[in-house]
């Protein structure tokens, strides 16, 4: 659920990536997104176990869970949209077609990222 204080939404970011992590938490902090990280598909797990986020955000190349593992994982008793993000060039269709709303290829396109959230958080409050 969307948070009340004028927020646009809790992102939770899942990557390997340190740097990457960094700098999505504080790029998507800076667009109003109320944002968690992850290190690891496990590590996210327990962040949804704990408050499932309004959307995931996660990169598919990550030793241990991968991002389609985690995405199969989270789904069960959880419903919220789901973005991956790979560097891997995969084909978007493929991706979709395990339940991902969106796929962004990395380097990622901030203003692309944040369009796709912003869709995906949509999906997630529905019509009207």
């Amino acid at each position: 659920m969307a948070s009340g204080n004028g927020r646009r939404g809790r992102i939770l970011v899942v990557d390997d990536d340190d740097d990457c992590l960094s700098a999505l938490q504080l790029l998507l902090g800076h667009e109003g997104f109320d944002v968690e990280i992850a290190a690891g598909g496990e590590e996210a797990l327990a962040r949804i176990g704990e408050c499932p986020p309004d959307v995931l955000l996660s990169d598919v190349r990550m030793p241990g869970m991968d991002g389609f593992a985690l995405l199969r994982a989270a789904r069960v008793g959880h419903d919220f949209p789901m973005i991956l993000m790979s560097g891997d060039g995969m084909d978007a269709a493929a991706v979709r077609s395990v339940g991902a709303v969106e796929y962004l290829v990395k380097p990622l396109d901030f203003e692309t990222m944040v369009r796709a959230i912003d869709r995906a958080l949509a999906l997630r409050k529905g019509p009207g």
